[in-house]
């Protein structure tokens, strides 16, 4: 269910009923806080989609944990909307972890980038998680009231970063 937010971002009572309420102040110190960081959004919603065209900026979505469900908040030009999914109507959460092999400052590092797919419903929401947000993101996409749906492969490749091999490619045109 998509619904308007408030000018400060915030879930009507009812909305928030729907989805069973906010975590008490002890659950919410289990789970170490029950928001997230952001994430990419890509497709899926066709109310956000609308909204992607509104500015060049990145799309970002971040969720908040309730008892009965998650809540997905997109904002772009001051336009603020939410998608309530109930626990009970996730079919799948599947993240697909990929290694990358960056260079940075003359030193090889790996990092790792996830793309993820929620199965609710009909619906198929598409997601990024970039290097920058990895590790918190899976942190909280491992968090008990939506673990039980997720499940996570990592791809055994390691690809190369593409502005290090465009770069390459630069060189080795030049010798």
């Amino acid at each position: 269910m998509i619904v308007k937010l408030s000018s400060d971002n915030s879930l009507r009572r009812s909305d928030i009923d729907y989805l069973g309420g906010h975590f008490n102040w002890f659950s919410r110190m289990g789970l170490k806080g029950t928001g997230s960081t952001r994430f990419i959004y890509l497709d899926g919603i066709s109310e956000f989609d609308d909204m992607k065209t509104l500015s060049q900026d990145l799309n970002t979505v971040s969720f908040e944990l309730l008892r009965g469900g998650l809540v997905l908040r997109f904002s772009k030009k001051n336009i603020q909307k939410a998608l309530l999914i109930r626990y009970t109507d996730i079919l799948s959460l599947t993240v697909v972890s990929q290694r990358i092999r960056k260079y940075w400052k003359g030193r090889e590092r790996i990092v790792k980038k996830a793309d993820i797919t929620i199965v609710f419903g009909d619906k198929e929401l598409v997601l990024g998680l970039s290097p920058s947000y990895y590790k918190s993101g899976i942190d909280f996409l491992s968090k008990r009231p939506i673990k039980q749906y997720c499940t996570h492969r990592l791809n055994p490749e390691i690809i190369e970063d593409k502005n290090f091999t465009g770069w390459l490619n630069w060189l080795d045109e030049l010798l």
